[in-house]
């Protein structure tokens, strides 16, 4: 990232740019009289705003309602965080071009801030370190190769659950997948870090597992990203928005993560989790633990080997 993808950076204050022909509503990038960097959304026609207030924290958000339309001003406080800012802006922006009436768009911007509110609550918006981007880059795999080509886009981004972080990574309608990751110089480890992780009501329960490795020849979780969109996408313009909200929920934005890992995979395999499948659970242990951390060796767990192509077939299930 440079100082010249900074929308803001050449602008006086006191000054608007149209941040994107290819929207058809009026939207510029503003500066304050003070230089605060700002996204001015404006409206022609009467527009209801939704009561509940939206904060974001280090944002001053304005709504307008005029007889003659209506405006929505969001101001940065500090222009150090331009670059979280930018990235909310250009994902409201993105919304804007697939809704010609106001009214529509504006009700859509509206939720859209209101996701914002509730993923910048949980902090998560931040760089990932290696170890996040592996598991953001097996969880993607997996989406890639197993889930979509058996469901469908729509339908495996609903199951991928794995960005909401207290729950499996895809919940199907009769199977559990979880997904893991380890460096190859570590071997098929795989670390378990609750009581409840291995443990679901599904018919079915799987484990995918990569090793990966630090690659010049690999891909980047961005470039993964994008091969999904290529590949899967193109019959489904309409739902690159839910799958770009997926990521936001993981905690990445490609703003904040200019330098990232490429990866190439070395080994995966999959594996069926049974009544006979070494793992603790919350009916296995005191109830006075409330918290556990485990590693599974799972070069040692051949007999629970499954043909990773055939994980979620209907006739695995």
């Amino acid at each position: 990232m440079t100082t010249t993808d900074n929308p803001w950076k050449n602008m006086g204050n006191l000054t608007r740019r149209r941040a994107d022909p290819n929207t058809p509503h009026d939207i510029y990038w503003i500066k304050e009289t003070t230089g605060k960097y700002g996204l001015w959304i404006n409206a022609a026609s009467v527009v209801n705003f939704k009561e509940e207030a939206i904060k974001l924290k280090g944002i001053t958000i304005t709504k307008n309602i005029k007889k003659d339309g209506g405006d929505l001003f969001l101001i940065l406080e500090s222009s150090e965080d331009w670059e979280v800012f930018r990235s909310l802006c250009k994902d409201l922006i993105s919304v804007t071009v697939k809704y010609k009436d106001e009214e529509k768009m504006m009700s859509v911007i509206d939720g859209r801030l209101h996701k914002w509110q509730q993923m910048l609550k949980s902090a998560s918006l931040k760089k990932l370190s290696i170890e996040e981007q592996m598991g953001l880059y097996g969880e993607l795999l997996c989406l890639k190769e197993l889930v979509i080509p058996e469901l469908g886009v729509l339908d495996a981004l609903k199951a991928w659950t794995g960005p909401q972080k207290d729950k499996q990574d895809f919940l199907l309608e009769n199977a559990v997948i979880e997904v893991k990751c380890s460096k190859t110089t570590k071997g098929e480890m795989a670390t378990i870090s609750s009581l409840g992780q291995l443990s679901s009501n599904k018919n079915k329960f799987f484990i995918t597992f990569y090793n990966i490795s630090p690659s010049e020849k690999g891909t980047t979780i961005e470039e993964l990203s994008k091969e999904i969109k290529e590949k899967h996408f193109n019959e489904h313009p309409s739902l690159v928005e839910f799958f770009e909200s997926k990521l936001l929920e993981y905690g990445y934005i490609s703003e904040l993560n200019p330098l990232l890992e490429k990866f190439q995979v070395d080994n995966k395999k999959a594996y069926v989790v049974n009544e006979k499948f070494p793992r603790l659970t919350s009916s296995q242990v005191d109830t006075r633990i409330v918290s556990v951390k485990y590693t599974i060796d799972l070069s040692r767990l051949s007999e629970f080997e499954v043909e990773y192509d055939n994980v979620i077939k209907e006739e695995s299930l």
